[in-house]
């Protein structure tokens, strides 16, 4: 335990959870209101359970994939698995993947940042300036963020991932508590089921999108079983991490059923950490925001469901 007397294990496996959630949970979640808008509600967190059925099950296979040839990443997987020709298949479409996103991220962060700099700096959330323009947000979100992804390891993020995940929690909060405040209105276009086929078509895969987190998931169950291995042996993380590195003899010689026993809650701890996060955290969460989005604004709801209350 550490000196709070909180077991290190116990700590590494809380952050672990909020580090694969925040790589999920993104600016996706504010486009599920107009994902129900198409598929209905019944039809839409139908729709969100089946995703979460597949990202849970691909995680899986991802993570003991990873394990069985000793990778330390998601690119580092697939290469050892289907061989290079697939890992640069698949560095290519994160890097379409991850520009997509960061983009929709600056788009969002300027679109909601402009009318409070210009209320704060300006008095008039009318009025432009040149702090509220979006080349000069772009910059500040761009020096803010970039920093982040210089850091030698993810859990160097847990304290960035956890201001995003108490963030995330505020706004679903401040929305569900605007639809109570308003008396839980449901707006009279409201279905229980699309009936658009290529409306649905269309909004399906920006659902799948939200729970988007493979990337990160191998790299995130290693620093787990960092966490349980220097919480079990008593001594630091690096350490662990060296006899991972360097194969060490002292490793290979542990008797046959003590190494399955501990492969064994290995798998255990990285499946308990996949489920947690799909069913526990973002399923819940994702339902609830899309859910009150949808409801509250109807048919007509926003792409970005924050700007219905700009």
């Amino acid at each position: 335990p550490n000196a709070t007397g909180t077991p290190r294990a116990s700590r590494g496996f809380v952050a672990a959870v909020i580090s694969l959630t925040m790589t999920a949970v993104g600016s996706v979640v504010l486009s599920l209101p107009q994902v129900f808008a198409e598929c209905g509600a019944v039809g839409g967190v139908a729709a969100l359970a089946g995703f979460a059925a597949l990202t849970d099950a691909s995680l899986v296979i991802l993570a003991r994939a990873a394990r069985t040839v000793d990778a330390r990443t998601y690119e580092q997987t697939v290469t050892r698995v289907v061989g290079p020709t697939g890992g640069k298949t698949l560095r290519i479409c994160l890097c379409v993947l991850l520009f997509g996103t960061l983009v929709s991220l600056q788009i969002i962060a300027a679109d909601l940042a402009a009318p409070v700099v210009e209320s704060l700096m300006y008095h008039d959330s009318a009025a432009g300036g040149f702090w509220s323009s979006r080349g000069v947000i772009n910059v500040g979100v761009l020096a803010l963020v970039y920093p982040l992804s210089l850091l030698e390891n993810l859990s160097q993020l847990a304290a960035a991932s956890s201001a995003a995940f108490f963030v995330m929690i505020g706004v679903a909060g401040v929305l569900v508590t605007r639809f109570a405040e308003a008396g839980f209105p449901v707006a009279a276009d409201v279905a229980l089921v699309g009936t658009n086929p290529r409306a649905i078509a269309l909004a399906l895969p920006v659902g799948a999108l939200a729970y988007t987190c493979h990337f990160n998931v191998v790299e995130i169950a290693r620093e787990l079983r960092r966490d349980r291995g220097a919480a079990t042996s008593g001594v630091g993380r690096d350490a662990v991490d060296a006899v991972d590195a360097t194969n060490a003899p002292d490793r290979d010689e542990q008797p046959g059923p003590e190494r399955r026993a501990k492969k064994k809650q290995t798998r255990r701890d990285d499946e308990a950490m996949i489920r947690v996060v799909v069913w526990l955290v973002a399923f819940p969460f994702y339902a609830v925001f899309a859910t009150v989005g949808y409801l509250g604004f109807g048919r007509d709801v926003s792409g970005d469901v924050l700007t219905e209350w700009i």
